[in-house]
């Protein structure tokens, strides 16, 4: 996947300002810092729950907004979806297979 030159408003102000990042096919990775430091929003983003207001997601140099189908690859959990924290792990595994036709529990 990368990320080139992602940038995000929200009510007027500048979260992400030209974010780049690539991330290898398989991996596992993590970002880190301070609340508020646009963590969230930059997944958000990058799996299209909001908007980016500039900049592109591309996996294997395919743009995620043009080749929709490509958004099936992308999985984030938001934090702030709450039932989650009450739901036993073979009810998410069925949530989430719903939702997501490619979903591998494995």
């Amino acid at each position: 996947m990368e990320i080139q030159n992602l940038s995000k408003r929200i009510d007027g102000n500048v979260v992400l300002k030209h974010i780049n990042l690539s991330i290898p096919m398989g991996s596992i990775f993590g970002i880190v810092g301070r609340n508020g430091s646009g963590k969230t929003t930059l997944f958000r983003t990058i799996a299209s729950h909001y908007l980016m207001d500039e900049g592109m997601v591309s996996i294997d140099g395919l743009d995620i907004n043009k080749e929709v189908h490509l958004k099936n690859d992308i999985f984030f959990l938001d934090p702030q979806y709450q039932p989650l924290n009450k739901m036993r792990l073979r009810t998410i595994e069925s949530y989430f297979s719903l939702l997501y036709p490619l979903f591998d529990s494995k």
